[in-house]
């Protein structure tokens, strides 16, 4: 470190220079890539958690729907003469 202070910049020092704002620049450009990655990420995680609840919710009203309009003696028999 203290050589490279006496020595007036030489074209490596102006290249080392550059090449530490290229860095810096692959630094950001890297951070922002990994952000925009995890955003979509979790926005894929979430869109398939809603998409699977609410595939479930449908088919399990369907599934009661059709078991009440094929099957009427079997469900809840016992709760229909409740009262």
């Amino acid at each position: 470190m203290a050589v490279m202070r006496t020595t007036p910049p030489t074209p490596a020092a102006m290249i080392i220079m550059s090449f530490s704002s290229s860095i810096v620049v692959v630094v950001v450009v890297v951070v922002v890539v990994v952000v925009v990655v995890v955003v979509v990420v979790v926005v894929v995680v979430v869109v398939v958690v809603v998409v699977a609840a609410a595939t479930t919710y449908v088919y399990l009203i369907v599934h009661s729907l059709l078991t009440l309009i094929l099957d009427p003696h079997t469900t809840s028999s016992g709760s229909q003469h409740s009262g």
